[in-house]
């Protein structure tokens, strides 16, 4: 082909990547964000050389939350200047956000050397501890960047969120109050002077603080209306106002919300949501959501639903499958499946969907929806019969009481909730009572350094899995006549087949709906204290009500 025919056809090509780069620029302008993508996505496939195109291209899929097309377009940047600072901290946010945790440490390795002692790698640095759970890295980062820059208002708010990761509320209010020192109107201040709020149960406070988060965020949408809305949900709950704490309780899938405090899994279906419509003639399938926790709590709204379909599927724990099968005879249960990568369902035999979560809002609009409770779960029989003859050969008398203190996760917030072994030493030193360990885990070493120091035995299933084995954790359950937990999963799951709860909590928990009675299941009692955080008196009380229940 001659030499000029070929300079014809560059020419051209470069023509049409000119009119249609006029053309994405144009529908940028008049806010037609989609179409600019698909716009500049093309003179990205034919020009990825194009650099100052494939900025603006990077800056639109930034704003539409694309990032693993923005990752293609980055790592493309950064071949021709591996070197540059930009590219370089561009692609470590990238991989943070995906959680490519290896190669974000490789890019901060980088970065260290490129941009050494300067705020923005102490930034970097306090972002990397913070999203692979170093929270005494994460403070130690935000202290060197507030040294750095005293008069940052960000490094502040960074500061403010590293004390509260490690439950340090006072010093993380101090930070937030000094952010709006610094500008009177921050929404990031005013949202974690909710959260702080929040924590320490002062309510009507974070119920304040957050209607001002939202209002101020009108004006400068720097946070999506979901992030405000999804945890103010929990003080509209915690209040007793159930409708609008349902309603924005809904909100918690939204993709904006940070991955580890929104509502999980993040499932994709082409059926759509129930809304609370008619469904005698429907079939629905309701999906388990968050921990076994949370499904277990939410199973009281079964029934209800069952008697309003035409066809109920139960898609749950693994775990559960067993008992839920005994317990809904009339609905089909299965394990919840769908692919792990797209979030799709793998069966779509149904007409409509709803995490169970979601029923609150259509079936639990008032507090009276909540009675009569129920009982709700069927342990398998045989494994009770072979529970209670174990019993009857090792308890002749006395209370039997299973126990669970703690939860299989543990961090310095969620800790201030659970307790240590040395906490109930009055408890299991008491006459009268039989222990036995609910608590899954590792917890030998815990329990023989317990019995060592108080000259007490507790009792361990050695051939069943705590965690894992449900069937046999319900079917032990119902054959104790007590059980005092903490907030985890066993104090959700001992009320279902019909033992007497007593639940231990630092402070009054939103679950309780504004009730001073738990709402959710029969045959339970709450501990807390009446104001604040005290789990240490917590513990004062529950050791009197169960002195009185043995000597009464």
């Amino acid at each position: 082909m001659p030499v000029e025919f070929k300079h014809h056809i560059q020419r051209v090509s470069m023509v049409s990547l000119s009119k249609e780069l006029t053309l994405a620029r144009q529908l940028l302008k008049k806010g037609n964000l989609e179409a600019a993508r698909q716009k500049f996505a093309t003179i990205f496939r034919l020009a990825p050389n194009m650099t100052k195109a494939s900025l603006e291209y990077a800056s639109i899929l930034e704003r539409m939350r694309l990032w693993p097309d923005l990752l293609v377009v980055c790592e493309t940047l950064y071949e021709k200047a591996p070197n540059d600072v930009e590219f370089n901290s561009q692609l470590f946010k990238l991989y943070i956000k995906l959680g490519r945790f290896e190669e974000a440490e490789l890019k901060l390795n980088k970065l260290e050397q490129l941009n050494p002692g300067t705020y923005e790698l102490a930034v970097q640095k306090y972002s990397y501890a913070t999203s692979s759970g170093k929270t005494q890295d994460a403070l130690h980062y935000a202290i060197e960047a507030v040294k750095l820059r005293p008069d940052s208002i960000s490094a502040y708010i960074n500061l403010g969120a590293a004390f509260c990761g490690l439950g340090m509320r006072e010093q993380g209010r101090h930070a937030f109050e000094t952010v709006l020192h610094l500008d009177p109107e921050n929404v990031f201040a005013f949202s974690n002077l909710a959260y702080i709020a929040a924590e320490e149960l002062r309510v009507d406070e974070a119920l304040d603080l957050y209607q001002q988060t939202l209002t101020l965020n009108k004006n400068y949408r720097v946070l999506s209306d979901a992030s405000i809305q999804f945890p103010l949900s929990f003080q509209y709950l915690h209040k007793g106002i159930l409708d609008r704490g349902w309603e924005c309780y809904d909100i918690g899938f939204d993709l904006a919300l940070p991955s580890g405090s929104r509502r999980s899994p993040d499932r994709k279906f082409h059926k759509l949501k129930w809304s609370g419509e008619n469904i005698l003639n429907k079939k629905i399938l309701v999906w388990r959501e968050q921990g076994l926790g949370d499904e277990l709590r939410f199973l009281g709204v079964l029934p209800d639903l069952i008697a309003i379909a035409k066809d109920v599927i139960i898609e749950c724990d693994p775990r559960l499958v067993n008992i839920f099968r005994r317990s809904f005879p009339s609905s089909a249960v299965r394990p919840a499946q769908w692919d792990i990568k797209t979030g799709k369902s793998i069966e779509e035999d149904y007409d409509l969907q709803i995490p169970i979560g979601s029923l609150m809002r259509y079936l639990r609009k008032d507090i009276t929806d909540f009675y009569p409770q129920r009982i709700l779960l069927t342990p398998d029989e045989n494994d009770r019969e072979q529970i209670k003859s174990v019993f009857n050969n090792i308890f002749s008398t006395g209370l039997k009481i299973g126990i669970c203190w703690r939860s299989g996760q543990l961090d310095p917030v969620r800790n201030s909730g659970y307790t240590n072994l040395a906490d109930w030493a009055e408890i299991l030193q008491m006459n009268g009572c039989h222990f036995v360990t609910l608590q899954y885990g590792d917890t030998e070493s815990e329990i023989k350094a317990a019995e060592a120091a108080l000259g007490i035995t507790i009792h361990r299933w050695s051939d069943l899995d705590l965690k894992n084995d449900l069937d046999g954790v319900f079917a032990l359950m119902s054959e104790l006549d007590l059980v005092i937990s903490v907030g985890t999963a066993v104090a959700e799951m001992a009320p279902l087949v019909g033992t007497e709860t007593w639940q231990l909590f630092a402070g009054k928990p939103w679950t309780m709906l504004g009730q001073n009675k738990w709402p959710w299941a029969p045959n339970v009692q709450s501990f807390y204290p009446e104001s604040g955080i005290n789990m240490a008196h917590t513990m004062g009380a529950v050791t009197d009500a169960l002195r009185k229940r043995v000597f009464q």
